[in-house]
């Protein structure tokens, strides 16, 4: 028998480019901010060639990146009109439901191949059950690669239906983390940005970030002091990329103090209750020390997760995956108006 593994090592790489626009409506020029990560993977046979790995997926996200920024939009009307040109709705729409080819590919592959593997055993088994040969053999592949078709026929549909500017010239739409427009200062030459209208409110508690755009003041999350660059709290977010917050040392040692009591007071309570309710379930030796090596590691998962729920500087809830954007909640509310 041969044992076939393999390590899967991913990659992220989060970039930027500023676009030129002018207005098709109005002729205005003016400038965004296109922000993107993109995604990457190589594969260890057996775990050997591990370097290898990791250099094939950092060639492939920054492929996947260059393509990205070059071939992506985001919707960003004319601060003057309001319009949204036509190219920059189609290079949005080519960045939603990016995953759409590979499941159709995954469907109509692996669902002709196990139609024709199911045709072959029949093929090879007692004749009078070959009357549904022809079933897997010709109906079952056409069913699958139909169903791939059908997953890309949908994905189009969906993209076509982002259409900003119904209501134009009223004030589109637009989707959350949607860069400002920029104009050009005729007397200083630098780009200011021009106020963003949202589709729906992002509640006053939370922030929108967007990776590879948005960036973090040198000053501490919670104490805003003044920090060393590399010290932070690191946090995950979109895209397998990570988000290393600013964090003094001193408040992180606070943190690590309170997370491992809050931690080991949640476990011990948790497993004073748990053995508490095995006990009165009178049961067996040997079920009740299977019950309670279960209640042990419960106990300790649970004080884990509420201690570091209790006790991060910030909470982050990913808003689009495929852009990069996410939410941010600092415990220190005046750390939001910090121009991150």
């Amino acid at each position: 028998m041969v044992v076939y593994f393999q390590e899967r090592v991913q990659s992220s790489q989060a970039g930027l480019r500023v676009v030129a626009v002018r207005c098709d409506k109005c002729h205005c020029e003016f400038f965004f901010e296109l922000a993107r990560v993109g995604s990457g993977a190589g594969v260890a046979v057996y775990g050997i060639g591990g370097s290898t790995a990791a250099s094939d997926a950092d060639k492939r996200a920054k492929r996947d990146l260059v393509d990205r920024l070059a071939f992506e939009a985001e919707l960003v009307p004319c601060p003057k009109c309001n319009w949204i040109n036509d190219e920059l709705v189609n290079g949005y729409r080519k960045g939603r439901y990016r995953n759409a080819v590979v499941l159709a590919v995954g469907i109509a592959f692996f669902g002709t191949v196990a139609s024709l593997i199911g045709a072959w055993f029949i093929y090879k088994g007692p004749p009078q059950d070959r009357v549904a040969l022809p079933y897997f053999l010709y109906v079952g592949p056409i069913v699958f690669l139909s169903l791939g078709g059908l997953v890309i026929v949908f994905r189009n549909w969906l993209r076509a239906r982002i259409r900003p500017n119904l209501n134009f010239p009223l004030l589109p739409r637009l989707p959350a983390g949607t860069p400002p427009a920029l104009l050009e200062d005729p007397n200083t030459g630098e780009l200011r940005p021009q106020a963003v209208w949202r589709a729906t409110a992002v509640e006053s508690t939370w922030h929108e970030f967007q990776i590879g755009r948005n960036s973090f003041p040198l000053v501490c999350c919670e104490c805003l002091e003044g920090v060393q660059s590399g010290h932070g709290f690191t946090v995950p977010s979109a895209n397998e990329m990570k988000l290393n917050i600013p964090h003094c040392e001193t408040c992180a040692a606070n943190v690590k103090r309170s997370r491992r009591m809050i931690s080991l007071g949640v476990a011990s309570a948790s497993l004073l209750a748990g053995s508490a309710i095995v006990w009165f379930l009178r049961l067996q030796d040997e079920e009740f020390w299977i019950f309670f090596v279960v209640i042990v590691f419960v106990a300790v998962g649970l004080g884990q997760y509420v201690a570091s729920s209790m006790t991060a500087p910030v909470k982050v809830r990913i808003s689009d995956a495929s852009r990069g954007i996410v939410q941010l909640r600092f415990k220190n509310a005046s750390y939001m108006a910090r121009n991150l």
